[in-house]
């Protein structure tokens, strides 16, 4: 019986060191897509890291950081070309507001995740003005509860 208890101490030990060294080789593969330039291969990994250890900072600190920058990119061009509109119609005005729940729905709302997970783990004054940015938009947009579940 002890051996057995032993086996399976030893077993799992083994498989905690497997992962945090799967989790160092994926951070420095990460950080070096970074340095070339590759964001969006680094999110992918990134993500990986977050499925094997959900209390990776780094990782989650930079999703959210990238799915809000993501998300800003595509609110400053909807917003340029909305403005273009010298006066908007009832349909290009529900279209602009509908592509902004949108945009919401495809990486505030991921950004929003990510950047409170981090935000337990450890306050970040950057990572707290993106999640009140983050709010700030969901009331621009009209966001409510009630209207989430309709979604």
């Amino acid at each position: 019986m002890r051996k057995i208890l032993l086996l399976s101490c030893f077993f799992l030990l083994g498989l905690v060191m497997a992962s945090a060294q799967n989790v160092d080789t994926l951070m420095n593969e990460a950080k070096r897509l970074l340095e070339q330039n590759h964001p969006a291969e680094a999110a992918l990994i990134f993500e990986k890291m977050v499925e094997t250890d959900t209390q990776n900072y780094e990782s989650l600190a930079f999703l959210g950081n990238y799915n809000y920058l993501l998300g800003k990119q595509m609110i400053d061009k909807v917003e340029a070309d909305y403005k273009t509109i010298s006066q908007p119609n009832r349909m290009q005005t529900a279209s602009y507001q509908e592509e902004l729940k949108h945009i919401y729905d495809l990486y505030y709302e991921k950004a929003d995740r990510y950047l409170m997970k981090a935000l337990h783990i450890r306050e970040n004054d950057h990572l707290n003005s993106l999640v009140q940015s983050i709010q700030t938009f969901k009331k621009r947009i009209e966001l409510t509860p009630a209207k989430l579940k309709k979604r």
